[in-house]
């Protein structure tokens, strides 16, 4: 190429260059200039410590996640202990939920994995450990409620005024004879569900409120009419009912709680019983003495102090003289922590219950039968109390429910016996009436299949007792077991 070529090249590659930033010029004129950003040196040091900061927040996020990650761990270990899960509940004094048999029907539609679900959870090894821990946290920042409801908001049927001629009778609006009682499992679950339905805490004590179940309560009164029925001429049916311990809150407080009213539920069951089934009345006794330690604060028991205002009334029904509590021998076993404990403790402040015994004179033995049909001997009241877990204190008497128990009286030699068919609360009962009769016979309806009537009649009683709380025995399972079992 020529020297004169290179130079004319030259030239026009310049004049491009040159048109192309007078274009850049062109287009950038009108727009704000930005000049390069340049660091200062202050910014050094705060942008390190950001980085060490956010390090800082990794490195933390790291940690806990591992940390949960062995917590779960741990927690998956734990529940795999078999061996080391409660049979019981010391809190709930309750059996724990029992691993479910598998079978074809239960595999093929699921139920297996939901009942082995409510298994794991119900008796996992640190379930109540981790209860209280959560109630002593609550305790160390002073959480404390008073006068508050837990549960509740049950709608109860209304209770009838009065019975007409021309109302239906108990055995026309329910089953006169139910096919079979109800699974002891339903019965435990709907039980446990009822008690804890409606808990007024109110100065460290829980108070169970009632709500009237119109199926249940004519269901009760099927079986005790049943039970007249077929033991008409051989023995005298008489029933008790415990009230639930919110009888004992002053009337402003009952009525702000709400529930049904107890007095008209069991005026309402005594105007359904046959005339042959003699109502024991203990309303107007346990209103007049609520004052008193008649209830457990922690559960839903009555004490035997309770116990006795019921024992006192069934011997003005059956027209003998009651043997005093100043005629008994009496220990107090200390401390003890009930059903509702756990529901108190959660509030704040909770009342120191204590279980206060009484003891027959005529003898403290009985022969009792567990769920597996061992035979054993026991005391009727246990000294040996004292020393147990806190929670179980309340077995003291007639060593908790059982079956079957039987209680010889040497010191009485007229023939007389008597039939209880209790719930729990006729626990604290029993005890009272052995100096009354030469045989005591005790039934606990909700552990065993045995026929009452029958049962009744093959041991010549004379006294059929039926005992049990409204909270329990208006239960609609535990009512339909009472009248399968009566008849």
């Amino acid at each position: 190429m020529s020297e004169q070529s290179q130079k004319e090249l030259r030239s026009e590659g310049g004049a491009a260059v040159s048109a192309s930033v007078a274009d850049e010029a062109h287009r950038d004129q009108g727009a704000p200039k930005q000049e390069a950003r340049v660091q200062r040196p202050a910014e050094v040091p705060r942008r390190r410590r950001a980085q060490r900061v956010m390090s800082t927040i990794a490195r933390w996020r790291t940690r806990g996640l591992a940390a949960w990650a062995a917590v779960m761990l741990v927690g998956g270990l734990v529940g795999l202990l078999f061996f080391a899960r409660p049979a019981t509940s010391a809190v709930e004094m309750r059996n724990l939920t029992e691993f479910p048999q598998i079978t074809l029907q239960n595999f093929l539609d699921g139920s297996f994995f939901t009942d082995v679900s409510l298994w794991y959870a119900d008796t996992y090894p640190l379930r109540e450990p981790m209860v209280a821990a959560d109630h002593g946290i609550d305790s160390l920042f002073g959480v404390t409620v008073d006068g508050a409801m837990v549960g509740g908001n049950v709608k109860a049927d209304e209770i009838p005024d009065a019975v007409s001629d021309d109302a239906e009778s108990p055995e026309s609006s329910v089953a006169a004879t139910p096919a079979s009682a109800p699974d002891e499992r339903v019965i435990a679950e709907d039980i446990q569900a009822n008690i804890m339905d409606g808990i007024y805490i109110k100065d460290g004590a829980g108070y169970s409120i009632y709500y009237f179940d119109q199926q249940a309560a004519d269901t009760y009164i099927a079986a005790m009419n049943k039970a007249a029925e077929r033991l008409d001429g051989i023995s005298t049916v008489y029933s008790i009912m415990s009230p639930a311990n919110s009888i004992t809150l002053d009337p402003v407080d009952a009525a702000n709680v709400g529930g049904s009213d107890q007095k008209q539920t069991l005026a309402y069951l005594a105007t359904r019983f046959d005339q042959r089934v003699k109502s024991v009345e203990i309303v107007d006794d346990i209103i007049a003495h609520r004052s008193e330690y008649l209830y457990f604060y922690t559960d839903h028991h009555w004490t035997q102090q309770g116990a006795y205002l019921a024992y006192e009334a069934f011997c003005k029904a059956k027209g003998i003289e009651p043997v005093t509590l100043d005629q008994r021998r009496h220990e107090n076993f200390g401390e003890f922590q009930g059903t509702y404990y756990d529901t108190v403790a959660s509030m704040g402040n909770v009342r120191t219950d204590t279980v206060d015994a009484y003891f027959p004179n005529g003898t403290n033995e009985m022969t009792y039968w567990t769920e597996e049909g061992e035979e054993l001997v026991g005391a009727i009241v246990d000294e040996n109390a004292a020393t147990w877990d806190i929670p179980f204190k309340y077995s003291c008497f007639i060593q908790g429910d059982q079956p079957l128990e039987t209680i010889h009286n040497p010191k009485i030699d007229d023939g007389s016996s008597c039939l209880v068919v209790k719930d729990s609360y006729g626990c604290a009962f029993v005890p009272l009436l052995v100096d009354s009769y030469e045989d005591v016979h005790v039934i606990d309806f909700r552990y065993t299949d045995q026929n009452i009537c029958d049962y009744a009649k093959k041991n010549n009683i004379q006294d059929v007792i039926f005992i049990t709380g409204m909270k329990i025995g208006l239960t609609e399972s535990v009512a339909a077991t009472l009248l399968a079992e009566v008849s």
